[in-house]
């Protein structure tokens, strides 16, 4: 009789045990929820379009979709294109390349070109528990005045022998362009540029006299074509830059790791400066956010060329593509890449991904007072004089002869 009691006393004991820990249970039960409710999942997809240079653009040779996240726990924010916007008449027409789209496992390719970009984008996290609050981002607070400061000094750059070098910009603002006629009418639309380039070596036709050349990349012949092109181009230029790589980080482009970068950083850039005494800028890179893109890649990079002899660099080049909501990441990367590189920096592409044209047209009208006051941000240019694929990349009209209302902002012009 007693043996049962103790028996049914156990039983009991173990029952209110389990009664008091199920609460517990059932919260890592949730815990697990809320974990697998804010996974997301990356999709990376490559798109490649040809263009031939001197031809009316008909497809656009952006492509790539990198996304920047806001510092919320709403839904993501999908941001966009870094490519290739080479139009090229010395590039071999044998360089054509499939189109790749890859989402997370690779898959078939399809499409052609010349030039390419990759494309990331980020999922809409799905949720299991309560339904999900949109957050706004916060917007990082920078300078509203309307300053047009044209440049910040060059403050210490990477290791090597070479001292800094500082542009002589006339002004901040610059002119990226595929198409030599486009890129001159922007130029000629109004006195507010200070720059220009068409990731070539040359200016093709297009505005000159404060021509910038760019040594593309370390594939076929662009390295020659550099040594033997830019300092040519340098000569005839009020400018005194040359740009290095660009986009190493994008496989679209072809990946050049940061150790190989600061070696032909060298190789390429700090002889042409040693030549004709040019600022040089590091390579280019997007706002991808893998631990081999955009800022990381930028630190693995400084690190290297801080560990090669000789190696140098007078400025960093960014490269950012996002959505509105998304504006506080295009300020907080240019802020902290002029913190990894300890340099001034430039903004050679940049674009909004959503609106109509008047709507993006407000928003540059915005940006760029923010920009010019910006003392650290030397040099930027909208993506671009010539693009005739996608609206939002595009500054002119279908004609190609008048701008639109996004062309007619970045001009400093009434829209």
């Amino acid at each position: 009789m007693i043996g049962k009691q103790i028996v049914a006393l156990a039983l009991l004991s173990a029952m209110a045990d389990q009664t008091l820990a199920a609460p517990g249970h059932q919260h890592r039960q949730l815990h697990a929820v809320e974990k697998r409710a804010v996974e997301v999942e990356v999709v990376t997809k490559i798109v490649t379009v040809t263009v031939t240079y001197g031809a009316e653009p008909t497809k656009d040779d952006k492509g790539g979709i990198f996304v920047s996240v806001p510092d919320t726990t709403s839904t993501s924010v999908v941001a966009a294109p870094t490519v290739e916007k080479q139009v090229d008449n010395q590039k071999p027409a044998s360089s054509s390349s499939s189109a790749q789209v890859q989402e997370n496992a690779k898959q078939p390719s399809t499409s052609t070109s010349t030039s390419t970009a990759a494309v990331t984008t980020t999922a809409q996290p799905t949720t299991t528990a309560e339904p999900t609050t949109t957050a706004q981002p916060t917007t990082t607070a920078v300078p509203s005045s309307s300053s047009t400061s044209s440049a910040a000094p060059a403050s210490s750059s990477s290791s090597g022998n070479s001292g800094p070098t500082t542009p002589t910009l006339s002004k901040k603002r610059g002119i990226g362009y595929n198409s030599a006629t486009m890129g001159t009418k922007l130029k000629d639309a109004n006195d507010v540029f200070g720059w220009s380039y068409n990731w070539e070596t040359q200016p093709k036709g297009g505005p000159s006299g404060f021509y910038i050349p760019t040594y593309k990349s370390n594939k076929d012949n662009w390295p020659k074509w550099f040594d033997d092109q830019a300092q040519s181009s340098i000569s005839s230029s009020s400018v005194g830059v040359a740009f290095s790589l660009n986009e190493p980080d994008n496989a679209a482009e072809g990946l050049v790791t940061p150790e190989l970068a600061a070696t032909l950083q060298v190789t390429h850039m700090v002889a042409m400066k040693e030549k004709t005494g040019v600022a040089i800028s590091a390579p280019s890179v997007t706002n991808g956010q893998g631990s081999d893109q955009g800022l990381n890649w930028l630190q693995s990079f400084v690190t290297a060329c801080k560990a090669t002899a000789t190696c140098h660099y007078d400025f960093c080049n960014l490269h950012w593509y996002d959505y509105e909501a998304a504006e506080d990441s295009l300020f907080s990367n240019l802020k902290k890449a002029h913190e990894i590189c300890g340099t001034p920096v430039w903004l050679t592409e940049f674009a909004l991904l959503d609106g109509d044209d008047q709507k993006v047209a407000e928003w540059i009208k915005k940006v760029i007072p923010q920009l010019d006051a910006l003392d650290y941000v030397q040099g930027y240019a909208y993506f671009m004089a010539g693009n005739a694929y996608q609206e939002q990349f595009n500054l002119f009209n279908p004609d190609g002869v008048t701008l639109n209302k996004k062309g007619l902002a970045y001009a400093g012009l009434s829209f």
